[in-house]
């Protein structure tokens, strides 16, 4: 019993100390490319549909597949699937799928 015990205080340890990547799916505008160098700027803006604020997302590349680059015509709609990965600047984003509307 008490291996049993310890065994299921085992996985539950382990299986509470996974951690599962923050990822999201919405539709989107990709409104501009940020060219500023800092430590949070430098790439793509992404203002996600239904945030009524000024804020909006950077992503620092894109999918090539997407046929987006710094010198594109804004605002592009797009579905965008992405991961907040970035514990240092909350407004990056890593984009792991991306397609136009």
């Amino acid at each position: 019993m008490n291996k049993l015990l310890l065994l299921l205080s085992a996985l539950v340890v382990l299986g509470a100390s996974c951690s599962k990547k923050d990822s999201h799916r919405d539709t989107a505008s990709v409104i501009g490319y940020d060219g500023t160098m800092c430590g949070c700027c430098l790439g793509f803006m992404i203002k996600m549909d239904g945030d009524n604020t000024n804020t909006y997302y950077l992503a620092r590349s894109l999918p090539a597949s997407a046929g987006i680059n710094p010198t594109s015509t804004f605002p592009i709609r797009v579905e965008v699937d992405y991961e907040k990965n970035d514990a240092n600047c909350e407004q990056v984003i890593m984009v792991t799928r991306l397609e136009r509307k």
